[in-house]
């Protein structure tokens, strides 16, 4: 679907506590990409600083473990726009989400970014705008789930 409904919400058992269960709601795609920006942007910055205060090799070194890290999205933005609600004691608000320990919070943008993203399209499909590519047959033979794919990505 091209909207997201961000009313809905659904309730999430956290593996590492028993009992425990936070509700997400889906992000949009603006949202998913502000916390790709805000990770770039920190990510960045801790790269400027390491360049400015140590020398060539120690930079390039921080450098190329920076670029293994395999986190496109910023944790608390992600936590901040899905997180609705939880069975803590603690409000559901800013100041309770920064309660959550590492654990939890790692975990939780994993889980978000997992259901707010998604590989290939059916068909091998990914991010193309041709409504039928050339190595896809068209016609009777495109299954229902195929031609739904090719019409949401030629809708602009």
């Amino acid at each position: 679907m091209g909207l997201v409904d961000t009313n809905s919400k659904e309730r999430v058992d956290i593996p590492h506590e028993p009992d425990q269960w936070v509700e997400l709601r889906p992000l949009t795609g603006i949202q998913m990409q502000e916390a790709a920006d805000i990770r770039t942007q920190k990510t960045l910055s801790r790269l400027s600083d390491l360049f400015t205060k140590v020398d060539p090799k120690t930079f390039q070194k921080a450098q190329s473990g920076a670029e293994e890290e395999t986190q496109q999205y910023d944790e608390e933005t992600l936590i901040s726009y899905a997180v609705v609600g939880w069975s803590y004691d603690a409000p559901c608000n800013g100041p309770g989400k920064e309660l959550l320990d590492s654990t939890t919070r790692a975990w939780l943008a994993k889980e978000i970014e997992s259901r707010n993203t998604h590989g290939p399209l059916p068909g091998g499909l990914c991010c193309k705008s041709d409504p039928e590519p050339s190595h896809q047959p068209s016609g009777p033979s495109t299954s229902s789930t195929e031609q739904e794919s090719n019409r949401v990505l030629a809708t602009p």
